[in-house]
């Protein structure tokens, strides 16, 4: 089914799907068929094959979560500015999970985790196209856990809107919030005023900033303090000997 909802900046075209191998595969394909145009949005009641980032698997009961995949055509954006994009669909995710659960603390887990409290709620993932200097497409998988309540044993650390809200979500209500929110933070990135709220704003969100805690790179465990993220995405740490380290996903991992 394919419905359009023309938002503030973007015409979103939702296309609605049972069963999907992975919502970012069917965005993919529809890109690599000269398809796609910029505000596409596939949702799909169930991934066979759902993904998180670094390849992990991301479970989900059928028709109980938002499992969805917008394209962009962000030709504005330079390549290695692309996390600006991270940046963008986590806040837009993140503020429409926090109008469901106001009486939590809703944070973005670099790079692109979104959390209430210490337990993950939601994800992005991310795969580009670049094509010589340019961003040509951009894919950004979401995934939130809105109604679903149990989570088996290898999914200790999930959580869903509903464990905290107590009601039923409707569905798409919460992905029209959704796209309605990315899109008011996607206008942002079309000058730098804008980009630079959209930065604040992350910081200001992001999981653990300014508190030390325990990380672990390269199996060896240390203290350190999140203080902020580069122009390129990495995560900028602290140690306890005032050294500042910036690392890049997988590189450090968040000791609980």
């Amino acid at each position: 089914m394919l419905v359009f909802i023309k938002i503030q900046f973007m015409e979103i075209s939702f296309f609605s799907r049972e069963v999907v191998k992975s919502t970012n595969d069917e965005a993919l394909n529809r890109i690599a068929a000269n398809r796609a145009t910029e505000g596409e949005m596939i949702c799909a009641n169930y991934q066979e094959q759902g993904r998180g980032q670094g390849g992990n698997f991301w479970e989900s009961e059928a028709g109980k979560n938002l499992l969805c995949s917008l394209i962009l055509t962000p030709h504005h954006i330079m390549p290695a500015k692309q996390f600006l994009l991270t940046q963008v669909v986590s806040l837009g995710v993140l503020r429409v999970i926090e109008s469901w659960v106001t009486n939590e603390t809703c944070r973005v887990k670099w790079p692109n985790d979104l959390y209430i409290n210490d337990k993950k709620v939601g994800g992005i993932l991310f795969q580009n196209i670049i094509k010589g200097h340019i961003l040509d497409f951009a894919v950004a998988g979401i995934g939130v856990n809105v109604n679903q309540e149990v989570f088996g044993e290898e999914l200790p650390n999930a959580v869903s809107l509903k464990n905290f809200y107590g009601d039923e979500i409707s569905l798409t209500q919460f992905r029209n919030q959704v796209a309605q929110s990315i899109d008011q933070f996607y206008q942002l990135t079309y000058s730098k005023a804008g980009i630079q709220q959209i930065e604040t704003q992350y910081l200001n969100k992001l999981y653990r900033i300014n508190q030390w805690n325990n990380y672990r790179v390269s199996e060896r465990e240390f203290i350190g303090m999140i203080v902020g993220i580069d122009e390129f995405g990495r995560l900028a740490v602290k140690t306890r000997d005032g050294q500042l380290r910036f690392h890049l996903f997988k590189e450090i991992e968040f000791v609980v």
